[in-house]
């Protein structure tokens, strides 16, 4: 685990126990997504730094926020990027 539910309730600002489950789904996925775009495992990222750098913890915070908030993939809205975002938080972790 990269990030505690419990850290991601605070910066997501999320009041109480509803729909965890919703959460840890979002959580795991926000995680995953992490550890694929920077083309690493836990156990890496664990081996080079002894921890989790607070970047990355940062980006599956983003992540995990932005799927609780944004349930759906499509809005009426022109959707872009926020730039120097999760892509940015990872990029020094990112092995090509």
């Amino acid at each position: 685990m990269i990030v505690d539910k419990e850290y991601v309730k605070k910066h997501a600002r999320i009041d109480d126990d509803i729909e965890d489950d919703v959460l840890d789904l979002y959580l795991e996925s926000a995680e995953e997504t992490v550890l694929n775009l920077m083309n690493r495992t836990l156990e890496d990222i664990y081996d080079e730094y002894g921890k989790v750098p607070a970047p990355i913890k940062h980006a599956v915070c983003i992540l995990t926020a932005h799927s609780y908030t944004h349930r759906e993939p499509s809005s009426i809205q022109q959707l872009n990027n926020v730039p120097y975002s999760v892509d940015a938080l990872l990029k020094n972790y990112m092995i090509l």
